[in-house]
């Protein structure tokens, strides 16, 4: 059975070899592929010359994503920047709907100086693997030597997939060392030549290592002069990978195969990271003064402008119960209260510091903004 696992919103495409028909276990169709997005075992049967042929079983396992953060739009009372805020626990910003690369990331961001409106995407993310591991021999013993060879390689056994993310070496001068992931037939599966510094240092390496046994790292440069434990330095084989592989040994053949450990030293190795994101929420950012035109709100007004301490407010027009907000300049509500209209209106502003404002007025005919200034 073959597993395949996808993100809950994702789908995986199953393809069939040639037939003349094709009948999938879940009635996709009669296609030679199906688009999969629910878990499940899924067959194809297919018509050959011999008769109906029903593939191997395909697992396909659909990890959880969560929902659309939750969000508030911002009002900027001129161009700047606009901080934004969203619930979640992995949250991303995007400036695009769909597709597109984050600009951002957590749960707080400050946008880039906006001086239109704008709106902004955000997402939460759950993270499933990305557990790390240390293995094989912390440094290097006194018994051995800087090798001229790179004839020779650490032998490993894979559990799952895995990343090689980097491993320990001494080198006796700096310079470019080229390092080769190989199979059990010697074919390379991932390389790169890397600028190492003369003595200890970590090579970052960033080699994936598909599930597998008789893997082999190694050195294919000419002298490569990296140190290798020698026979008396007990390099004592297997090494644990923690639960993810195993070091088991060298390429040398005959009585001394476990008498020497090859180059790389403390491997730093982890599962695979796999990213399911929810829904996107969108974020609008206005920048400058919102609300009706002044017919609708006949009479509003404040004063005085600039204010300190007190700021009086005229309702004009509006009547009823009003919703109350001094937003500031990076669109944080500082003053949020409910009142029912009457005369002599005031605010109180002690404790603000001075800059500009807006105080926005929600009202059963709508909204009204008024620009405001503290000293």
């Amino acid at each position: 059975m073959r597993e395949t696992t996808i993100c809950e919103f994702g789908e995986v495409t199953l393809t069939s070899s040639e037939a003349s028909s094709y009948a999938w276990s879940n009635g996709a169709g009669t296609a030679q592929s199906a688009v999969i997005t629910q878990a499940g075992s899924y067959t194809v049967t297919i018509t050959g010359t011999c008769g109906d042929y029903t593939s191997a079983p395909v697992e396909i396992a659909v990890l959880d994503a969560p929902a659309a953060p939750t969000a508030a739009d911002v009002n900027l009372l001129g161009p700047g920047t606009a901080d934004l805020t969203a619930t979640g626990t992995n949250v991303v910003w995007y400036d695009v709907a769909t597709g597109g690369t984050a600009v951002g990331s957590g749960n707080a961001w400050t946008t880039p100086t906006l001086d239109l409106n704008t709106s902004f995407w955000c997402a939460d993310q759950n993270l499933y693997g990305g557990e790390e591991a240390i293995g094989g021999r912390e440094s290097r013993s006194l018994t051995g030597q800087y090798h001229p060879s790179p004839g020779f390689w650490l032998v490993f056994n894979a559990n799952e997939e895995i990343i090689i993310n980097s491993v320990k070496v001494y080198a006796s001068g700096a310079g470019n060392r080229s390092i080769a992931l190989v199979n059990m037939d010697g074919d390379e599966i991932a390389a790169g030549t890397f600028n190492i510094p003369d003595g200890e240092s970590r090579v970052t390496l960033n080699f994936t290592v598909p599930a597998g046994t008789g893997y082999g790292l190694r050195i294919t440069s000419d002298d490569p002069q990296l140190w290798r434990d020698g026979n008396g330095s007990n390099p004592s084989f297997p090494y644990a990978l923690g639960s993810l592989g195993t070091i088991t040994g060298t390429s040398v053949t005959g009585g001394n195969a476990l008498a020497y450990y090859y180059f790389f030293y403390d491997w730093e190795v982890q599962r695979p990271l796999t990213v399911c994101e929810g829904p996107r929420e969108e974020v609008l950012v206005t920048v400058g003064p919102v609300g009706l035109s002044e017919t609708a709100t006949d009479g509003f007004g404040i004063y005085p402008v600039p204010a300190s301490g007190v700021l009086n407010i005229n309702f004009g027009t509006i009547t009823g119960v009003v919703d109350l907000q001094l937003v500031d300049i990076a669109g944080r509500v500082v003053i949020s209260e409910q009142r029912s209209v009457g005369p002599n209106s005031t605010l109180d502003l002690s404790g603000l510091a001075t800059g500009e404002y807006a105080l926005r007025v929600n009202h059963a005919q709508g909204t009204a903004v008024r620009r405001v200034v503290v000293r």
